[in-house]
């Protein structure tokens, strides 16, 4: 709008937001990321401050949103501030308002005590088992999409579009194209990926060929995840169950921790650095580096604490700690 503020705008935030999500975030957003800013929004800031009039937002009505959110993890909130960001930003495109108070605002969050990202063979053996008593037309499907991203590390929207065309079992290898992501309320196919190098062929493990022939002799469809009917299955469906299994095991699996624990084993094995990027398909070294840095505090942090809490340390005694 070439700085020029429009007078007299009686759209409230919500109508921002909805007319954002329409209108702009599409040409900047990819669709799952769209979805998170919906669901962060309409949870979170729709039924507080979403009938507030965009021109009447200030400094202070955006702190005090923020103060009562104080008790809610760092993650959270920065999540909302995202999405808030995002809306206000192209209300200035818009000649809206003229400034994005949220810019302004760095709000606090409590610090919530980071979960293991990595699973045990016991918690992963649970969840297969549990999947597997549930005895739905989903239980076989989502165990196959459980060891395809334990094998290969996938992520669950590129698991969940995998057709048998793209698994060449003659070559010992998956061709990773495509994810299945919402869009208008509907599941569909997107060639758009995450990065550029998320489009990849990876290898085929020989325990995952042996599961998947298996699974291909009873389900020899187009779809490699998929219902009776060949139809894609919504991934938030998977995601959901594991929730449900959480809670009733009291442990915390997520499908996203067999990606990270695919490469705490490769760091493990001591696999070079470019190895790991190609196999994780990450755009930049800089975020396996970090993706290694993490490992590599955790293993440090649990080599400090075994050494120092250790039998043979409590037994040292007053005299023999003395430094000279």
């Amino acid at each position: 709008s070439n700085g020029i503020i429009r007078k007299n705008i009686n759209l409230t935030l919500n109508q921002v937001f909805d007319e954002a999500v329409k209108r702009d975030f599409p040409n900047i957003y990819q669709e799952n990321s769209i979805i998170s800013y919906k669901n962060y929004y309409n949870k979170h800031v729709k039924n507080d401050i979403g009938n507030y009039l965009i021109i009447a937002i200030d400094y202070s009505i955006v702190r005090d949103f923020f103060n009562r959110k104080n008790e809610c993890g760092q993650s959270l909130i920065d999540g909302i501030k995202k999405v808030l960001n995002a809306t206000f930003v192209y209300a200035q495109k818009c000649g809206y308002i003229q400034t994005n108070y949220i810019n302004l605002i760095k709000p606090k969050g409590k610090e919530v005590e980071a979960k293991e990202k990595i699973y045990t063979d016991k918690e992963f053996n649970t969840v297969l088992n549990d999947i597997n008593a549930w005895d739905n037309e989903y239980s076989t499907p989502f165990i196959i999409a459980l060891y395809i991203g334990k094998y290969t590390a996938l992520r669950i929207s590129e698991v969940f579009a995998l057709d048998w065309t793209d698994i060449d079992f003659i070559s010992n290898t998956i061709n990773v194209n495509k994810k299945l992501v919402y869009k208008s309320n509907h599941l569909h196919i997107s060639n758009t990926m995450k990065t550029s190098s998320s489009k990849a062929i990876i290898p085929l493990a020989l325990p995952l060929k042996n599961i998947l022939l298996e699974w291909n002799k009873i389900h020899n469809t187009i779809h490699v995840i998929s219902d009776n009917n060949d139809n894609h299955i919504d991934p938030f469906k998977l995601q959901n169950k594991l929730r449900e299994i959480n809670k009733r095991r009291s442990i915390s699996f997520t499908f996203h921790m067999l990606r990270h624990t695919y490469a705490t084993q490769l760091y493990n094995g001591n696999v070079d650095i470019k190895t790991v990027q190609a196999l994780l398909r990450h755009n930049n070294a800089n975020t396996t580096l970090n993706v290694y840095t993490h490992i590599n505090l955790a293993k440090l942090s649990n080599t400090v604490e075994n050494i120092f809490n250790s039998e043979s340390v409590e037994k040292v005694s007053k005299k023999e700690m003395i430094i000279n």
